[in-house]
């Protein structure tokens, strides 16, 4: 079953001729081939297919990329059946004496192959040059691919033949100009030898394989693990079956038993599900690549976030200047337009002072109107009204004079006006007592007086 972790999956398969790029997404339990694409060595790869960006977050997408055989040197082990997160540990032990070169200079990886004997497990290893392969990852990178496994893809078709005769499989890879042999020897249903010969086109590239047959089974019969006489099996291309099965058997004296081999996007479709899955435990990937690779993506992440902050940021700085400047002409349109109306006001404010000045004139004058006609008729006819005077327009002060013996009248004069009114309403918000003095002299027996009243003015002239 497809992993759920990924949602799609690119298999990029590098030659000499060019690259293969196959693009794969789950469907079903399975995967599913959605896309292929192929380009010469200096033809670039789509960078939108193989690109993660920030969708990597949820929608994970595995990179696979084929480690060409021709680097690697390929090493079987019979091990005691263990826990499988025990078996590397196991595995670690042997590569040391395995391997072809010393290990601080070398990348292996190991797949767990089926053995008939329940107790024992069969582990194909397989061991490649350290500096070979960074330089096939950096011209990976120069291209744009950062893979999340790098693999050789008959690992995965091992793991899935089935070997019941006892004898030799060759398996044919056409590789362009030359071509690429996978020899796997079986004994009893056990994996007991797996070597790679690589052969140039030519007449005698049957032969150059038939020897590498021989040799490898003269040396099984001194190592003691080939004890029977072999039998011959060929796994090709439908291309190609016909021309290898004829070549071999004139150069090994027999007949062999001859099968398909499935095509590359086949193969490709087996190791994306498998490596989605976590069925497979190769990958030539060192560690430190994967890191790198991961902090990469992260740094890209972060870059692009800051760029799409900067560009809101001066995309609102722009919006706020534009919006700005709009304000500033509404303004200035409102000033000019206030500007136009402002004469007209003041004009309008200096006309209303004229209105209430005159208002206030004609009030006064019909105050002063109603005044005297208050006094005239109220006056007693004992006293004598000498003079009157109005001061700042609201206070009216009379002034008269009267008999010593009438100042009750006086009194009673000043209680009237302040009673004085018409429509029900006071002539005077407040009449102050009179204020009266007798005379001596020549004008004994006369008493002087006066009072202040003031006036009730209507509204608005307050």
């Amino acid at each position: 079953m497809a992993s759920s972790r990924w949602n799609s999956c690119n298999v990029l398969r590098t030659s000499a001729e060019g690259r293969h790029l196959w693009r794969f997404q789950p469907r079903q339990g399975g995967w599913r081939a959605v896309g292929e694409h192929k380009a010469l060595a200096s033809e670039p790869l789509p960078a939108r297919v193989l690109a993660k960006d920030w969708r990597e977050l949820w929608q994970s997408k595995l990179n696979i990329a084929w480690l060409p055989a021709d680097r690697l040197s390929l090493r079987v082990l019979h091990l005691p059946k263990c826990d499988p997160s025990e078996l590397r540990s196991m595995v670690e032990l042997q590569v040391e004496k395995l391997s072809p070169m010393p290990l601080n200079q070398a990348v292996w990886t190991m797949e767990s192959l089926p053995h008939p004997d329940p107790a024992t497990q069969t582990v194909l290893v397989a061991v490649a040059e350290r500096k070979a392969v960074e330089d096939f990852l950096g011209g990976l990178e120069r291209d744009g691919f950062y893979a999340d496994r790098l693999e050789w893809p008959l690992l995965h078709q091992l793991a899935k033949l089935e070997f019941n005769e006892n004898g030799a499989t060759v398996i044919i890879e056409p590789q362009g100009l030359s071509t690429g042999c996978l020899v796997v020897w079986t004994v009893d249903g056990v994996l007991q030898d797996v070597s790679w010969v690589t052969v140039q086109g030519g007449p005698d590239r049957a032969s150059v394989v038939a020897a590498h047959l021989l040799r490898t089974a003269w040396a099984g019969e001194f190592q003691g693990w080939l004890t029977v006489k072999p039998a011959w099996r060929l796994i090709a291309p439908k291309s190609a079956l016909a021309a290898w099965s004829d070549a071999l058997s004139k150069e090994l004296h027999e007949t062999l038993s001859t099968e398909t081999w499935p095509e590359a996007r086949e193969i490709a479709a087996l190791n994306a599900t498998r490596a989605a899955s976590g069925e497979s435990q190769s990958n030539f990937l060192p560690p430190e690549h994967a890191s790198r690779y991961r902090q990469l993506f992260i740094d890209r992440l972060w870059m692009r976030a800051l760029g799409g902050a900067l560009s809101l940021l001066i995309m609102g700085t722009v919006a706020y200047f534009v919006a700005l400047e709009y304000r500033k002409l509404q303004y200035r349109k409102l000033d000019r337009q206030a500007s136009s109306m402002s004469q007209g006001y003041t004009n309008a404010l200096q006309l209303a002072a004229k209105i209430k000045v005159l208002q206030d004139q004609a009030d006064l004058r019909f105050a002063a109107l109603d005044c005297w006609r208050a006094v005239s008729e109220l006056l007693p006819a004992e006293l004598t009204l000498t003079s009157f005077d109005f001061s700042r327009g609201r206070v009216l002060t009379l002034y008269g004079t009267a008999p010593t013996d009438q100042q009750g009248r006086i009194t009673e004069f000043n209680a009237s006006l302040a009673k004085a009114g018409y429509e029900d309403t006071l002539l005077f918000s407040r009449v102050n007592p009179a204020r009266i003095s007798p005379l001596s002299g020549a004008q004994s027996g006369t008493a002087q007086w006066s009072f202040d009243c003031e006036i009730r003015r209507p509204e608005g002239m307050e």
